[in-house]
This record gives C-alpha cells, sequence and structure tokens, in this order.
C-alpha cells in the first residue's frame, strides 16, 4: 500500500541505498497502476547523487498533475515532491505544490511551515529587491501553524524563526526557551535563541536593567559556557553592586548622616 511505499522510500533514503531504490524503480516502473511512485523513486535516485537536474526532469510529469495532491492517497507523494522542489530551489513549484497539500489537509502544520521557510527564501532570493508579499506570506503561515497548535515544536520554531528575521528578539528568545533548556532545540533553533538572548542582553543594558540582564546571562552560559557577552556583562553587574553597595556603606557611616 502506499503508506508501505513512503516507508520503504524513506528508509532507503535515509540508509543511503542505491540498490534498494533502484530495485524498487525498477518493480515500479513496471507496473501500470503506480506511474506517479516510480517517477518520485527516481528522483530519489537523482537526489542521492545530487543530481538538480535529474530530479527536476524526474519531477516534471507530476507538477503537470499537480491537483491530483487534492486527494488524500496522492497527498505524500506531492508533499514529498514538493520538499524535494524546495530543496533544490525551485521555489515556484514547491510552493504551489504544497499549497494543493494544504488544501488536502488544511490543518497540516509541517506543510505550513514549510510553505512560511520556502516564501521566505522566495522573499529574499533577489539580492537586490526584498519581496514583501512573499515575507507577509511566510509570517502568515508561522502564525497560522501556531496559533493551531503553539505546543507543537515544529510551529514554534517556525514563529520563532519569522520573529527572529523581524529582529523581534524579546519573543524569539521567549518562544525557544524550553526547547533549549529541554535540549530539544535543533542546531538552527538554539543559534537563533543564543543570537536573540545577546540581543536582549543588550538592550536591558542600555535602559539600566540588572536582574532580568543577569537572568539571561546565566542561562546564556548554561547553553554556551564562556559565552563572552554573558561573561562580561555578570562581571560589570557584580562590580556595578559592589561599588553601589560600598557608596551606600560609605554615606551611611559619614557624620552627614546622623
Amino acid at each position: 500500500n502506499d503508506q508501505l511505499l513512503m516507508r520503504l522510500i524513506e528508509f532507503s533514503r535515509r540508509h543511503r541505498s542505491m540498490t534498494a531504490l533502484e530495485s524498487l524503480h525498477q518493480f515500479l516502473a513496471s507496473s501500470t497502476k503506480r506511474p506517479d511512485w516510480a517517477l518520485l523513486v527516481q528522483a530519489e535516485i537523482a537526489n542521492l547523487n545530487q543530481d538538480r537536474e535529474g530530479v527536476y526532469a524526474a519531477l516534471l510529469p507530476l507538477l503537470a498533475n499537480s491537483k491530483q495532491a487534492l486527494s488524500a492517497q496522492k497527498a505524500q507523494i506531492y508533499f514529498r515532491t514538493a520538499h524535494l522542489l524546495g530543496q533544490y530551489d525551485y521555489l515556484n513549484p514547491a510552493i504551489q505544490l504544497y499549497k494543493d497539500v494544504l488544501r488536502a489537509y488544511p490543518q497540516d502544520i509541517l506543510t505550513m511551515a514549510n510553505l512560511s521557510e520556502l516564501h521566505r527564501a522566495r522573499a529574499v532570493s533577489n539580492p537586490t529587491e526584498v519581496n514583501q508579499p512573499d515575507l507577509d506570506q511566510a509570517m502568515d503561515y508561522a502564525q497560522q501553524a501556531y496559533a493551531l497548535n503553539p505546543d507543537s515544536a515544529v510551529a514554534v520554531a517556525c514563529y520563532a524563526q519569522r520573529l527572529f528575521e523581524t529582529q523581534n528578539y524579546v519573543e524569539t528568545e521567549k518562544l525557544l526557551y524550553a526547547m533549549v533548556e529541554a535540549g530539544t532545540a535543533s542546531d538552527r533553533m538554539r543559534e537563533t535563541w543564543m543570537v536573540s538572548v545577546e540581543a536582549v542582553i543588550r538592550q536591558l543594558e542600555q535602559i539600566g536593567e540588572v536582574y532580568r540582564r543577569q537572568s539571561l546571562c546565566r542561562a546564556l552560559l548554561q547553553v554556551d559556557p564562556g559565552n563572552h557577552l554573558a561573561t562580561t556583562q555578570l562581571v560589570q553587574i557584580r562590580q556595578a553592586q559592589r561599588a553601589l553597595a560600598e557608596s551606600e556603606a560609605a554615606e551611611a557611616n559619614s557624620p552627614d548622616s546622623e
């Protein structure tokens, strides 16, 4: 069945088993009932070879019939097709396919997150001009995914990344803190969180805030021991607190204070 086929393809891909994929392709190509699956496996073989043009050539016939993604039976084929196209920067067809899949599964968080990523990629693909409608779409899909399930790690990571890109470091730090503390954040999210924390620490320094800044410095050192900014900030805070305490003690002991 289709679920078993997809699992077999995923297993072969993850273990980089060219032999298994080629055998599966030969079997599927000989069957007139599963031409779409044969094309997908052909694309997976090209993907293992890092053959960008080969991936696109294999998937091109699927693009002509992409409305089949509206059926639940075909949606998983087109989801993977969209992923491969996006992986090789064929952004327009990848976005369209994901939208077709989303019509079949309107509450699929992973599809929303992938659409958000691809719209963001397309928005900045032109080095001379940012595409604002794509940026807006990227944020919209991220917000939809997060609103649908704020406990989803995929939704949280996607929404946090979009907030980070708008320099909303305070909300980014808050969203990602639990994942980072639990050790479940990806390398990308961990880096996003650390950069956000450093930005918030600098903002707090500018307004003279101490307690929140101390807390963030300590949290940052838990994740990145020896972090220069956090270490320096804690030293400065301790020195300022010591100077203040000494000043208050001297004032209390001065003759004028009696």
